[in-house]
């Protein structure tokens, strides 16, 4: 490789190139991008391999698209298959990032994300098995039965040295073993709650409930990602269904310690005041309404007694005929059972008589 096209990787500063290559360079560069050009704040042989993997990186989704139009998928969709599959191809050993080997379906799995299949997972990361691209292997050559992973295939990362001078990969692997490591702790907390039966003693208390909580919203757990890091043996389908269970008992476990502390947390949100103030208006609101309900029953009652003393005057007049003092009659036997005989009873016979025929003709 010459000079110039070294300085054009990243290896060199192009203010050490010669004159006449200077002037290409800068033509070149010109045309760059914006992104593109960042990457040449800082240049040296440690920066070619990374220069190299971010470029694949950042136009990953693009490169797909251009070569399958018909699917087309976003940046991040691209981005989350590129980050998680190198995260899945290292692994965290004596504090060190190391390969680790996975099958495409097994990332796949990992992934979980709807409308990501395996066999675009693998035409994702077609552009890092490309001749000049040897990133992760098996690698794509001229045998057209190499251009696309089948979901069994083993995928390794090609060499350590990318592990060592990509910082977004070792970043990716550094989180990785974060997530690793939390879910360590958490599983002791979890499995503490199990043995003692899920008693409420066990759950977690406010400080490392939100600790946890991080960690779950930030790792996005599913039941293969369980299964990578969980000591669980048996066939593929055993050890899901065992994951499957240890993720159904981490979100029960999540949900029961928040309950607990529900209110805690209230009072570390709003604060006392803010509180009380909340609890002093909702109280004055059912008050308010239990008065005006109390009231209008009250207005209704005192507009009942009224009839009813007028209904008695009415009663007592000669002026009013049987038959509509019988309908009164009538009206308050079905109101109070049981009022009419004795009210007839305490009338003279000359009263009653008329008022009982009218009554019972009605």
């Amino acid at each position: 490789m010459d000079l110039l096209h070294y300085a054009m990787v990243g290896g060199m500063p192009a203010n050490e190139l010669p004159d006449e290559d200077q002037q290409t360079f800068l033509q070149w560069y010109k045309s760059l991008s914006e992104s593109h050009r960042s990457y040449f704040k800082e240049s040296g042989l440690h920066r070619v391999i990374e220069i190299h993997a971010d470029l694949l990186y950042e136009n990953a989704w693009q490169t797909y698209n251009k070569t399958f139009p018909d699917k087309q998928i976003s940046r991040e969709q691209a981005s989350r298959i590129v980050s998680s599959t190198f995260s899945c191809l290292t692994k965290i050993d004596n504090s060190r990032a190391v390969r680790n080997r996975m099958s495409l379906q097994e990332i796949t799995e990992i992934i979980q994300t709807e409308g990501i299949t395996a066999r675009m997972v693998g035409n994702v990361l077609n552009v890092f098995r490309e001749e000049g691209n040897s990133f992760i292997r098996p690698f794509s050559t001229d045998d057209p039965a190499t251009h696309v992973l089948q979901p069994e295939t083993v995928l390794d990362i090609t060499h350590e040295s990318l592990i060592r001078n990509w910082t977004r990969l070792k970043s990716w692997a550094n989180q990785e073993f974060e997530y690793y490591s939390t879910y360590l702790d958490f599983k002791k907390q979890l499995d503490r709650w199990l043995e003692s039966g899920k008693s409420n003693n066990f759950l977690l208390p406010i400080g490392p409930l939100a600790y946890f909580e991080n960690w779950y919203q930030e790792c996005r757990p599913n039941a293969s990602w369980i299964r990578r890091y969980s000591e669980i043996t048996g066939d593929k389908a055993s050890e899901l269904a065992q994951a499957e269970t240890i993720l159904t008992d981490t979100r029960d476990f999540l949900k029961r310690s928040a309950r607990k502390v529900a209110v805690t947390r209230a009072f570390m949100r709003y604060g006392p005041k803010r509180i009380a103030t909340g609890f002093a208006i909702v109280l004055m609101t059912v008050l308010s309404i239990y008065y005006w309900v109390d009231a209008e029953r009250k207005q209704n009652e005192r507009v009942i007694e009224t009839v009813r003393a007028e209904s008695t005057d009415l009663l007592n007049s000669t002026e009013v005929n049987p038959e509509v003092k019988a309908i009164y009659l009538l009206t308050q036997e079905r109101y109070e059972p049981g009022s009419l005989i004795p009210f007839l009873d305490g009338l003279e016979d000359r009263r009653r008589l008329p008022l009982a025929t009218a009554a019972f003709t009605s």
